[in-house]
């Protein structure tokens, strides 16, 4: 498909179902992925200074750590986040549970405009998107953390496997739990389908980042088969 034909299919396509702004919901002009006036008051996690393990804003602590992260150790190398969640909230639930995929191109994009030079920093052979239980995939047709893993390989040429790491215990949700809760419900979660990461350098994707438990359980997994190094990516982190 040449260039002007792309054009002018990705306009029939956009007059047939129109794009919606990730931000605000609203339907969109054929062409645009967002409202600039939506995205400007997106709060990035840039902002502020971060934690420099989790990437947590810090607001206005001069630590280095945040105190979810201080003192304790992570399977993870480093983490990075685009968002701070409050901010897009909405927009992310309607990714995960009211069937917006679509959105997770846009936040792809916005993931590279803000943290692409990082990405690229880290050298990285392969993304993980944090995997969905068999039961959880069959209820809600999809994974986003997937479709934001599928989307950052098609704008960073990092490949992306989905069916690298499996979860195998269909764990209670997360934001039911304590911070202590969490771990243990992770625990044993995650199998790898495969032993082709010894030596890599890998990133985790997933949507959102609380305490780290879901992603630090996968990294330790990686850990094990031989992964070099492993860094977190997540749409968007929460306050504390």
């Amino acid at each position: 498909m040449n260039k002007h034909t792309r054009i002018v299919y990705e306009k029939a396509v956009s007059l047939l179902f129109p794009r919606r702004c990730p931000y605000c919901d609203e339907v969109l002009r054929p062409g645009l992925y967002y409202h600039e006036s939506c995205r400007n008051k997106a709060d990035y996690a840039d902002n502020y200074s971060t934690c420099i393990q989790c990437g947590r804003p810090l607001f206005y602590s001069d630590d280095e750590y945040c105190r979810v992260c201080k003192g304790k150790d992570f399977y993870f190398d480093k983490g990075y986040s685009l968002y701070v969640y409050k901010a897009v909230s909405p927009g992310i639930y309607r990714l995960k549970y009211a069937g917006r995929r679509e959105y997770a191109d846009v936040y792809a994009m916005d993931m590279v405009r803000c943290l692409g030079e990082r990405i690229d920093s880290l050298d990285a052979d392969l993304i993980v998107p944090v995997p969905l239980h068999a039961r959880r995939m069959r209820t809600r047709g999809y994974n986003q953390a997937a479709l934001l893993g599928r989307a950052l390989s098609k704008r960073t040429g990092i490949a992306c496997s989905e069916a690298l790491a499996r979860r195998v215990r269909n764990t209670a949700p997360q934001k039911l739990l304590t911070a202590a809760g969490r771990r243990r419900n992770l625990s044993g979660a995650f199998k790898l389908s495969g032993n082709d990461v010894k030596l890599k350098k890998i990133i985790i994707i997933d949507d959102i980042y609380t305490t780290g438990a879901t992603v630090n359980e996968l990294a330790k997994e990686l850990k094990k088969a031989g992964a070099s190094k492993v860094y977190v990516i997540t749409l968007a982190i929460g306050s504390i």
